[in-house]
This record gives structure tokens, C-alpha cells and sequence, in this order.
């Protein structure tokens, strides 16, 4: 009877002490026989956790989630390479072009950028240099486009009076900003009876004014004339810089005593930069 009751003491008290451990906070385990980077597992229900190592098997669905990841950044990989493939595809199809025209002729260069369509410009530099092969100027007698070098403009004008020793327009032209060369003619066309004593023909910006002396504005003739005979003037060629459009002027001037004086004038621009 003894035997029994110390028996059923011993199984009550194991009972007590299995339900406990399965009640212990995992802060209250014995670290002892584990390692760093370890987790507590469980070994089924009817024997105690342990401590080990858990492997990617051990974590189901994550392992999908953990191959997925893999994919992703192989595929990222896969994506870079292919980029930077690409990359140097793009690199060596310059370089060959590049190549390309250090063999290309003049007259192929030409071909190719008349394939150009659109609007705008080549251009090929800031401020280019370009003196092999030089520049060559076309071919035909066709004007350049305004505002482009070598645009040309001229006008004329006829039997514009003068007044004795007045100086006045014998005709003028129009410019757009830009750095222009100018030159004009001028014809003095005295009456029969006048016999004209100082002639005078220029280029100026200012209306009916001479050009200051000294810089190349004008010429003059000072001599006794042939009465009634005509008498044709050039001006130097002088450099009219517009920031903003204006008008260059041809004048002339003359001093006569006797009757009437009348001028023709021609004026001509060319556009050199």
C-alpha cells in the first residue's frame, strides 16, 4: 500500500514537472551546448526542444520566396549585362562610324549630310578652323541666303539734285545687324553750263554727312573740271557694323558756281562674316 502511494506521488510530481518545462520563458533556457546564431527547435511532441540550426528546407513557403529573390537578382544581373552590352555596341558603332570618315572623301561627306533632312544646321564646332581642304565657294550664280557670308545687296538711284557745297544722298541701302562691306559709285551730272571745282562721294551711317577725315569714309577731287561734262566717282570700301539693322547712306558733294548739278548713285553690301 506504501509502494503505491509513494508511486503515485513520484508520477504526479513528473506530470508537474513536464507541464512546467513547457510553461518556462525561452529567456530562462540553459544556453549551455549551444552556439552563436542558433534557435530553439522543436523535435516533435513527444520530446524535448533543442538547440540547432535551421536550414532553408526547414523554412517552407520562404524557401520559394528566398528562390525567388535569387531569380530577381540574377535577373538584375542579367538585365546590367545586357545594358552594359548594349552599351559597348553602341560605343564600337560610333567608333566605326567614327572610323568610317577618316577615309570619306569630300564629295562623299557631302552625299551624306544633303540626306539630311529638316531644319537647322551642321554644325560642327563653337569655332571651327577649317583650312584643309579650304573653303569652297560655289559654283553657279546663285545668291547666298540673307544672313548667311556672302550675302549681297545693291541698289541705284538717279538725277538726285545737289545744292553748291552741300553735301546730300545719292542714294542709300538698307542693312540687317551684321559686318558689312560697302562701296558705292557716284556720277556727277553737271548742266551744260557748270563747270564743277571741288567733287566729294563717300559712305556714311548718318544721312547726308560727310565722314570724318582721315578714316577712309571718302575721296574728293579738287580741280577745274570741263564745264558741262560728267564725272564718275568709287569710294573706298568701307566696313558698316550694325548690332542692329540701319541704313547706309552714298553721298556726294560738290561745289559748282553756274547753273545746275545732279548725281546717279550705285551702292553695294556684301555680308564677310
Amino acid at each position: 500500500m506504501l509502494k503505491r502511494i509513494i508511486a503515485g506521488a513520484l508520477a504526479a510530481l513528473l506530470t508537474f514537472g513536464a507541464g512546467a518545462a513547457t510553461l518556462t520563458p525561452l529567456s530562462l533556457l540553459s544556453p549551455v551546448g549551444s552556439t552563436s546564431g542558433q534557435v530553439i527547435t522543436s523535435t516533435g511532441p513527444s520530446s524535448a526542444p533543442i538547440w540547432g540550426t535551421v536550414t532553408l528546407t526547414g523554412l517552407g513557403g520562404l524557401s520559394t520566396a528566398a528562390a525567388a529573390s535569387t531569380y530577381l537578382t540574377q535577373a538584375n544581373a542579367a538585365s546590367t549585362y545586357l545594358t552594359q552590352a548594349n552599351a559597348a555596341s553602341t560605343y564600337a558603332t560610333k567608333a566605326g562610324t567614327l572610323a568610317q570618315f577618316a577615309s570619306t572623301t569630300s564629295a562623299q561627306l557631302a552625299t551624306l549630310l544633303s540626306d539630311e533632312t529638316g531644319s537647322g544646321a551642321n554644325v560642327f564646332a563653337t569655332a571651327p578652323t577649317l583650312n584643309q581642304p579650304n573653303i569652297v565657294g560655289v559654283t553657279t550664280n546663285s545668291n547666298a541666303a540673307a544672313g548667311s557670308v556672302g550675302e549681297y545687296l545693291s541698289t541705284s538711284s538717279n538725277s538726285t539734285s545737289l545744292t553748291s557745297a552741300t553735301t546730300g544722298n545719292a542714294t542709300s541701302l538698307a542693312l540687317t545687324a551684321g559686318d558689312w562691306d560697302v562701296s558705292c559709285v557716284v556720277t556727277f551730272v553737271p548742266a551744260a553750263s557748270t563747270p564743277p571745282s571741288i567733287l566729294q562721294a563717300g559712305i556714311n551711317t548718318v544721312s547726308a554727312t560727310t565722314p570724318a577725315s582721315n578714316l577712309g569714309g571718302y575721296v574728293q577731287l579738287a580741280s577745274t573740271f570741263a564745264t558741262g561734262a560728267a564725272q564718275v566717282m568709287i569710294t573706298p570700301t568701307v566696313r558698316v557694323s550694325l548690332a542692329s539693322s540701319g541704313t547706309a547712306f552714298c553721298i556726294a558733294q560738290s561745289t559748282f558756281t553756274v547753273s545746275t548739278m545732279t548725281v546717279n548713285g550705285f551702292i553695294r553690301a556684301r555680308r564677310v562674316r
